[in-house]
């Protein structure tokens, strides 16, 4: 695994984090940032979720994270997903909620990349 690090670090973007629900890199030497997962998150009967919070928004990006230099993009996962349509997600108050066609209870998978730009 060091050896692959070493391998992509060495290309125009910088591999941060490798976990096996989410990855971290940045590229042009740190002035974007993009953090590409999968997360679970529970459905309550609205056609909407909260997919990320405006803390962790802020933990991800950096605490003067700005809305407007954030790109979301999200993709059906498994579950009750497959049910229902995806819109495109949407900040609320400086957190970013997911859209749906239909209302969704349970788990729900979502797929998603996040796209920061520093500069």
């Amino acid at each position: 695994m060091s050896n692959k690090l070493t391998e992509l670090n060495g290309k125009s973007g910088k591999l941060i984090e490798n976990q096996s629900d989410y990855q971290v890199y940045t590229l042009l030497g740190g002035k974007v940032k993009v953090i590409s997962g999968s997360v679970i998150k529970t459905g309550v009967g609205k056609n909407y979720i909260a997919l990320f919070t405006a803390e962790q928004l802020k933990s991800c990006f950096g605490v003067t994270v700005d809305t407007t230099r954030l790109s979301v993009s999200t993709y059906n996962g498994d579950d009750v997903s497959q049910a229902v349509q995806f819109y495109a997600p949407e900040n609320w108050q400086g957190a970013i909620y997911q859209y749906f066609s239909s209302p969704v209870s349970g788990s729900i998978r979502v797929n998603y990349r996040m796209v920061y730009v520093y500069e």
